[in-house]
């Protein structure tokens, strides 16, 4: 049962469309983060499902209700929604407890019921025995908490969460992207959450929309995005990936080999798509190769490098290699002294074969709907009980 829809959500500034033919679902209790860079349209997307932006055109569904698109579209205070801002906006001159309170008394719950339900959503972000305190005695994560007690304990059809970790230093933040999950998932609420960092994506959500001029490049799960992204965009956004143009050269069962434009052998799984001839680019992970040492055997796609440049960073070292005419980003935890000649290897299964027109943001194919995930209907009307 889907608690938000958009269909085709246009707007414009200046004639300029920042969100341009979005459309999307999200089923109850589930959690979508919204992915993308500054100015991919996220925000502007939350503002007009919150209310506090008017679409140019299209369509948005709360809980069965059409609040935009449908004629005078109603108002941000009727949208059973709570809201979550990036800098907490909590009320720095009362309580925890009364700021908590704030929607609760506004729909003039009784005060023992007030009481009550603040308490159990204290207790809930883990603010038990802060109440009488005010924002000015707390830490920046305690603050957050507020402001997602008080968001959440109005019982909203859906929560928005507009970067609500960003003001937080990076321990801080680390520490609250399960709490955070941990929170909305104990409360059941359906959330749409915005952000630009594919971390804090990954650890909330249980799927990710990545964004990119205005629309939904690809959504999936966060496996699904990292592994299997359907454009370059996609793979350099979410994680890093070397990416090399390539030629395909034999199809066979389980199994397409390559010849990349420096002269590189190349074996991948298969993609329906490709045909013998065709030209594909390839999107390899650093994390994904594997430094292979003397005596042991040679998998397929194993090539000798030679170490250009080495970071140490701890838990693993970043290499910059060269494998023929070609420069890769390698990622391990083996360490291997620079100008060291080394063999390489990465699996099949780890090179995503992309079409070579694949700086477009989409795929050209004609399931692209489906690949996208975006398969919000877009005839029949979303009414009550959906």
């Amino acid at each position: 049962m889907s608690v938000v829809e958009i269909r085709d959500l246009v707007k414009q500034f200046s004639d300029r469309p920042v969100v341009n033919k979005l459309s999307l679902s999200v089923s109850r209790g589930e959690i979508l983060a919204l992915l993308g860079s500054s100015g991919c349209g996220k925000t502007t997307t939350l503002r007009c499902i919150a209310g506090l932006e008017s679409p140019t055109s299209g369509e948005i569904w709360i809980d069965g209700v059409q609040v935009a698109g449908g004629g005078k579209p109603t108002p941000a205070e009727r949208r059973n929604i709570g809201m979550v801002f990036q800098s907490y906006a909590i009320w720095p001159h009362m309580t925890v407890a009364a700021n908590v309170a704030y929607g609760l008394r506004l729909k003039k719950m009784p005060k023992a019921r007030i009481k009550e339900a603040v308490a159990e959503a204290l207790s809930l972000v883990m603010l038990d025995g802060l109440g009488d305190r005010y924002p000015s005695q707390l830490s920046g994560g305690q603050q957050q908490r507020v402001a997602l007690a008080r968001s959440i304990v109005t019982q909203p059809a859906v929560l928005l969460l507009d970067e609500p970790l960003s003001n937080l230093d990076a321990k801080m933040r680390e520490q609250m992207r399960g709490e955070l999950r941990e929170v909305i998932k104990r409360t059941g609420i359906t959330a749409i959450h915005i952000t630009h960092d594919q971390a804090e994506a990954m650890a909330v959500a249980d799927r990710i929309g990545v964004m990119h001029e205005g629309t939904i490049t690809q959504i999936g799960s966060a496996r699904e995005i990292y592994r299997q992204p359907n454009c370059r965009f996609v793979a350099g956004f979410v994680g890093r990936a070397n990416f090399i143009p390539a030629r395909v050269t034999a199809v066979g069962k389980g199994e397409l080999s390559l010849t990349t434009d420096g002269g590189l052998d190349v074996v991948a799984v298969p993609v329906d798509w490709a045909t013998v001839g065709d030209n594909v680019l390839l999107a390899m992970r650093p994390e994904d190769y594997r430094i292979v040492t003397v005596g042991q055997p040679s998998p397929a796609n194993c090539w000798p490098a030679k170490v250009s440049r080495t970071q140490f960073l701890g838990p693993v070292v970043e290499y910059l290699v060269q494998v023929m005419s070609h420069e890769f980003q390698v990622s391990s935890a083996i360490d291997v002294s620079d100008d060291q000649v080394a063999d390489i290897s990465i699996s099949p299964d780890h090179i995503v074969v992309l079409p070579a027109d694949a700086d477009a943001d989409v795929l050209a194919q004609p399931d692209r709907e489906a690949r996208a995930g975006t398969n919000v209907p877009t005839s029949s009307p979303v009414g009550p009980g959906l």
